[in-house]
């Protein structure tokens, strides 16, 4: 019942406004991934997704989050292109940060896949960055 409320609240305040009118992330995403909600979560994430700036550093955010989802769910395909739009936004827009963990979880994807020829090109990009 705590995390159904707490759900509710995230999707309430799914897009918080701070005093520079910059859209946030709700925080219970985390806590949702942590608790193992993670249909609940997928679905805040894609909600999300459709109020974002197409060069927004919070849509790359989202689109991880949306990926991390997804690969728990066993979307694997559908995790697959958050992370490559993921990787996409954050390599035109300079974040290596960013860009370093849609490498990483990229790999992670694939190698939990079997793919591991394209796991181990991925995680060679993280020495690039």
């Amino acid at each position: 019942m705590k995390l159904l409320l707490g759900a509710t609240l995230i999707l309430g305040f799914l897009f918080q406004r701070s005093s520079a009118q910059e859209v946030r992330l709700p925080e219970g995403l985390d806590s949702l991934y942590l608790a193992g909600e993670y249909s609940q979560g997928e679905q805040l994430c894609r909600k999300a997704l459709s109020h974002l700036l197409p060069a927004d550093t919070l849509l790359g955010i989202l689109l991880l989050h949306s990926g991390t989802f997804s690969q728990e769910l066993g979307k694997y395909a559908d995790a697959e292109q958050f992370y490559l739009t993921a990787e996409k936004l954050f390599s035109s827009s300079h974040a290596p940060l960013y860009l370093g963990s849609a490498v990483s979880r990229l790999s992670v994807l694939y190698s939990e896949q079997g793919r591991f020829a394209d796991a181990k090109n991925e995680a060679e990009k993280q020495f690039e960055i």
